[in-house]
Order: structure tokens, then C-alpha cells, then sequence
């Protein structure tokens, strides 16, 4: 009888065990090192609304590009130092920090955990929001592959909808979507994407797009020089097939002596 209670508790274990695999729980680790850095130089404002465009808006707007740095790392906390550079040639700096395992959704979200996938919460916590999904796109000069984040959030009865896009491998934020409204029946888009990183390489093709203007210019200068050599050979003066053949048969009849 204890026997065959063990075997029917044995069978029940596994049982359960394929009907409910364990899941392996996500590993809210750093991916990037110091002096790694991102730049976005993809940067779009939009407003819409009445009267006068609010002032922060307009600030925005002058911004040129964002670059991040790595500074120093600490456990799952990491420092960065980010350079604001707007059209009138003026800098700014900030600094901000981001623990990828408890506090990576916040003012800037520049990092999140690496190697995360669709369906993993953001942080290491169960009511963290959770990866939509891992898509590929284009970023840098290379495909990579990113795991997609869509939320909304309400305030005052509004709600704003986010999207961010971080970097499968590293965790860096590559791209950032942000539609705000505002009190007045108006509303705001912000829009930023990476173009520039040490983190990855591009491949030929962003190789490629990156330095078109040399490309161009080189390509150019090869269809010059090929024009200019096809230009000489054509004005260079015919040989004489005539003369060169008489020659020829002049010195052959001397050496036999019938000359």
C-alpha cells in the first residue's frame, strides 16, 4: 500500500511538472561597461494647440542632439553623463543614474537590463511593466534586435501613451516615443533615436550611409580620371600600320640579302 502511495504521488509530480514548466526567472544584469556612449541625433518636437507655444516647447525644439555616457558602475547602478547640445551652439549636462534591477523606468530610461525578453518584467518586481515585445529594427548603422515597451498613464483625467526601445543586448534606450495632451484640448509628440554609439558596429550597408558623401566623392573622382584617360587615348595620334609593315619587310629582306 505505502508503495503504491509513492508511485501515485510520483506520477502526480510529474504530471505536474509537464503541465506546468518552471519558468526561468529574468536576470537583471548591466550590459554596457564604462565609456560606452549613445547618441541621438534623431530628435523631433510637435505641438498643437492655441495661443502661444508654451516656452519648455520651444526649448525643446532648439535641442540638436543628446549624447550619453557611461561614467561609472556600481552593482546594477549605472551613472551617466549626458550632453544636451542645442542649434545655437550652447551645452548643457546632465546627470542621472539608473538601477536596472529596481528603479530602471524613470525620468530618462536610458538602461535597462540586458538580455530581456518579450513578456519579462522592466524591473525585478511583479508589478513592474513588462516588455510588449522583441522586434528588429535599424539603429546605428546595423539591425538589432529591441525590446519594444508601450504603456499609458493617466494624470488629471489625461492620458499619455510612451513607447521605448531598448537595445536586446546592451539594454540602451535606442529610440523614445512620448504623445502628452494638455489642458486645452492640445497636445504633444516627442520623438528622439539613436545615430551614433561605440556600444556596436555598423555594418558595410551603415558603413556605407554614414560616409556617403566620401563614397560619393570617390566614386566621382574614378569616373574622372576614367573619362580624362579616355580622352587622351582618343586624341593620341594613329600608328603607321603602312610604314611599320614596309620596315619590317625592308629588315627581313636585308637579313636574307636580297637587298
Amino acid at each position: 500500500m505505502e508503495a503504491h502511495s509513492r508511485v501515485t504521488c510520483f506520477v502526480f509530480l510529474v504530471s505536474f511538472l509537464l503541465l506546468f514548466p518552471q519558468v526561468q526567472a529574468a536576470d537583471y544584469s548591466v550590459g554596457v561597461k564604462v565609456g560606452d556612449w549613445i547618441k541621438y541625433g534623431q530628435i523631433t518636437t510637435t505641438w498643437v494647440g492655441n495661443g502661444t507655444e508654451p516656452s519648455r516647447i520651444t526649448d525643446v525644439k532648439r535641442i540638436d542632439w543628446i549624447k550619453v555616457e557611461v561614467e561609472s558602475i556600481q552593482d546594477t547602478t549605472v551613472s551617466f553623463n549626458a550632453t544636451w547640445h542645442y542649434n545655437n551652439g550652447t551645452l548643457s549636462y546632465i546627470i542621472s543614474e539608473s538601477d536596472v534591477e529596481s528603479n530602471a523606468l524613470n525620468v530618462y530610461s536610458y538602461l535597462i537590463a540586458s538580455n530581456l525578453k518579450s513578456g519579462d518584467p522592466i524591473e525585478n518586481s511583479s508589478t513592474a511593466e513588462r516588455i510588449t515585445e522583441t522586434i528588429t529594427g535599424r539603429y546605428a548603422g546595423a539591425d538589432k534586435k529591441v525590446n519594444v515597451l508601450n504603456f499609458t498613464s493617466t494624470f488629471s483625467g489625461y492620458t499619455a501613451e510612451n513607447t521605448y526601445y531598448w537595445d536586446q543586448n546592451s539594454g540602451i534606450m535606442v529610440e523614445w516615443y512620448d504623445y502628452s495632451p494638455d489642458y486645452h484640448g492640445g497636445y504633444t509628440e516627442y520623438s528622439m533615436k539613436t545615430t551614433e554609439t561605440n556600444i556596436w558596429s555598423p555594418d558595410l550597408l551603415g558603413m556605407l550611409a554614414s560616409n556617403l558623401l566620401y563614397v560619393v566623392t570617390v566614386i566621382a573622382l574614378i569616373a574622372i580620371a576614367a573619362a580624362l584617360i579616355l580622352v587622351q587615348a582618343r586624341r593620341r595620334p594613329p600608328r603607321n600600320r603602312q610604314g611599320t609593315l614596309a620596315r619590317a619587310k625592308r629588315g627581313l629582306a636585308e637579313k636574307h640579302g636580297l637587298l
